[in-house]
């Protein structure tokens, strides 16, 4: 199993999140998340005075999936969001050890 991270614009979470449900992706996670550094996109910066820095608002989306789906997911997400712009995000894939579902108790 892994799990996959990505980190999408605002504006694009949307067809992400539509085309992964399209794929009969389960369990999806939606965080709001704010970029701070290098990647940040001037268009949408925003300046955080107690930070002392500028910062982007962007979406995570999160999944648990078997090893075969990795591919497709990560074309998915790629085609959903790429603008081919500085700033579109990245996408993390890390090996899972264990998962368990908190109801019943068993692996998933």
């Amino acid at each position: 199993m892994k799990l996959i991270k990505a980190y999408v614009r605002t504006y694009k979470a949307g067809k992400v999140v539509e085309v992964l449900e399209h794929l009969k992706v389960h369990r999806l996670m939606v965080v709001h998340v704010e970029e701070i550094g290098h990647g940040v996109f001037k268009e949408y910066e925003h300046i955080d005075s107690e930070m002392g820095s500028s910062y982007t608002e962007m979406i995570k989306v999160e999944l648990i999936c078997e090893d075969r789906e990795v591919q497709g997911i990560k074309k998915a997400i790629i085609d959903s969001a790429q603008t081919e712009y500085q700033g579109d995000g990245i996408i993390v894939v890390s090996p899972v050890e264990e998962a368990i579902s908190i109801r019943t108790e068993k692996a998933i």
